[in-house]
């Protein structure tokens, strides 16, 4: 067990006192960290405090409660590592698919076995630390894109802005809290492929020659390979390199039409288009909101951008800006 020593602790969450005993002699015995609470406000005012490694949850927590901690986790990077185990009846199957409904991690069954919950915990807690690891490359990544970005005197910024708009947009148009995360990562990292573009185009003042532009479009594609080795941004992948196709084929990189651009994309490409106009450029201001606004609209007509998700962006800037 001295792989898990100081790497964390877990929150046990139960009402029951003599599980509570149990679990806590019998993890602190086997060098875990463990700390306890009785109902799901202490236990939410506890995460806050300190993020635990894995939660054991009894039926204390009901079911809507723990779809809502599983909602949470998934939604925040700073908690995604968080394992969350449930124990429940072995007999009843029907609680138990309605907790991995929920997105629970794992079950510990009633009555419990030292070996068994032993046994769900070194497992958990080895997954919570691929997790870990895992984003670390994310946040590597990000890292790098930040560092790219503060480099952008006239539009620095540009890919959180980015992010949080396509993330809102996401929530307004009902999209699940998976996709409105990938919105958000495909937000923070579709240009992370400018860093292959050489500065003297970046930086050129004036309209860029054929072969400039050629260059420039390949952004897509390098963002698409530096992305790729990280697991957990598959989803995120089509965002990135297709955050410039165009809905009448005129994009690029690889000239998709209408619906055969991924829907996330089609959200990136209008929060990502709505920004740059909003941003100065070395060859025209920083347009105003409805100027801004009013462009979109044309490029959604000229069919370029998707005049559905264009319509609902235009509504949401309204609704936000009390326009």
């Amino acid at each position: 067990m001295e792989l898990f020593k100081n790497l964390g602790y877990i929150l046990v969450c139960s009402a029951d006192t003599n599980d509570v005993h149990m679990l806590r002699g019998l993890l602190t015995g086997n060098q875990f960290g463990v700390q306890t609470c009785s109902t799901f406000y202490a236990l939410m005012a506890q995460i806050k405090r300190q993020i635990p490694r894995i939660i054991i949850l009894d039926s204390t927590v009901s079911i809507e409660n723990v779809a809502e901690l599983c909602a949470l986790r998934d939604s925040d990077p700073y908690i995604g590592s968080m394992q969350i185990l449930c124990i429940a009846p072995i007999v009843n199957v029907k609680e138990e698919s309605e907790l991995f409904q929920c997105g629970i991690d794992g079950i510990i069954y009633s009555p419990m076995s030292s070996s068994q919950v032993i046994n769900r915990v070194n497992v958990a807690f080895e997954r919570s630390i691929y997790l870990e690891e895992r984003e670390g490359f994310e946040k590597l990544l990000f890292s790098l894109t930040s560092a790219y970005d503060a480099r952008e005197t006239n539009n620095s910024g540009h890919p959180e802005r980015v992010a949080q708009t396509s993330r809102r947009l996401g929530r307004r148009l009902g999209l699940s809290e998976t996709d409105q995360t990938i919105l958000y990562k495909g937000g923070m990292l579709h240009d992370i492929g400018m860093i292959k573009v050489p500065r003297d185009i970046m930086y050129k003042h004036g309209a860029l020659d054929t072969n400039e532009y050629e260059i420039v479009k390949t952004h897509t594609i390098w963002g698409e390979r530096l992305c790729s080795p990280v697991r957990s941004l598959e989803k995120v992948l089509p965002l990135v390199r297709h955050h410039h196709e165009m809905m009448d084929g005129s994009g690029y990189p690889d000239g998709l039409k209408g619906k055969q651009i991924p829907e996330l994309a089609r959200i990136v490409a209008i929060c990502e288009v709505f920004d740059a106009l909003q941003s100065e450029r070395p060859h025209r201001p920083a347009m105003k909101l409805e100027e801004a606004i009013e462009c979109l609209q044309h490029q959604a007509k000229r069919n370029l951008l998707d005049p559905d998700f264009v319509k609902e962006f235009v509504e949401m800037m309204h609704d936000e800006n009390d326009v």
